[in-house]
């Protein structure tokens, strides 16, 4: 398990924590500060291959509780571990969490610049619909361009 989180953490403001199989959470943190900056209170956990699955859990809730008004959750995929660990801990834990899977980088970047003015329920539906929006058929719209011209 690798997880970086910052150092000084911003109590009033929502966090943000990725998790995922492997490298793509601190892909997508990274990826994110060409668009957002070097954001706050943003952090990731990757599930390596040989991790223990109990431990990815406890340090993922002792990551979360690092932020004083909670964090968006944003998982890499449904069906894998590290999405069954945090349903693990939501139940075992008793956390209402906010959090999706599916996690790309329009999701990533809404939820740094929405959090400024959403929380809670809006700012998890502002962020799934970024989400959503930035799944694209590149060969659809290439036709339909194609097809005006």
């Amino acid at each position: 398990m690798v997880v970086r989180c910052p150092k000084e953490i911003l109590p009033e403001m929502t966090g943000i924590l990725l998790i995922s199989h492997g490298p793509l959470a601190h892909s997508l943190v990274e990826s994110s500060r060409l668009i957002a900056g070097d954001a706050p209170n943003v952090a990731s956990l990757s599930l390596e291959d040989g991790d223990d699955a109990n431990a990815f859990r406890e340090l993922l809730v002792e990551t979360y509780r690092k932020f004083p008004k909670g964090a968006l959750i944003l998982v890499d995929m449904k069906g894998g571990t590290p999405l069954n660990q945090l349903l693990f801990a939501m139940q075992q834990e008793a956390m209402d969490l906010l959090a999706l899977c599916g996690a790309n980088l329009s999701m990533v970047v809404e939820a740094i610049f929405a959090r400024n003015v959403a929380e809670g329920t809006e700012l998890l539906r502002q962020v799934e619909e970024a989400g959503r929006e930035a799944v694209v058929n590149v060969t659809e719209m290439v036709k339909s361009l194609r097809s005006r011209g």
